[in-house]
């Protein structure tokens, strides 16, 4: 969550530094070079997420379908939500 209400958030959109982190226009720009143009409903991704330990460089970039994304991203959010960091755990996929 990176905000409690929709005046919150429109004071962090009035923040440079947290539109540059948003926007991510830099990553983009590489992962386009890297990977090329992204097709209609595709994303581009980490293919280990960050919160697993997945870092922002080339060998890890991948596109990904928006919907998959967001299955994804929720699904691993609802396993590890109540988990310390550092704790191990078993991902469990759902189709």
């Amino acid at each position: 969550m990176i905000s409690n209400n929709l005046t919150e958030y429109e004071i962090l959109k009035r923040d440079k530094g947290f539109v540059e982190d948003w926007e991510m226009k830099t990553l983009v720009s590489f992962s386009k070079d890297y990977l090329g143009e992204l097709k209609e409903n595709e994303k581009f991704c980490l293919k280990l997420a960050g919160v697993l330990g997945g870092r922002y460089e080339a060998e890890n970039l991948g596109k990904i379908s928006f919907i998959e994304l967001i299955s994804f991203s929720g699904n691993l959010a609802r396993q590890i939500k109540d988990l310390p960091d550092g704790a191990k755990f078993e991902l469990k996929i759902e189709d």
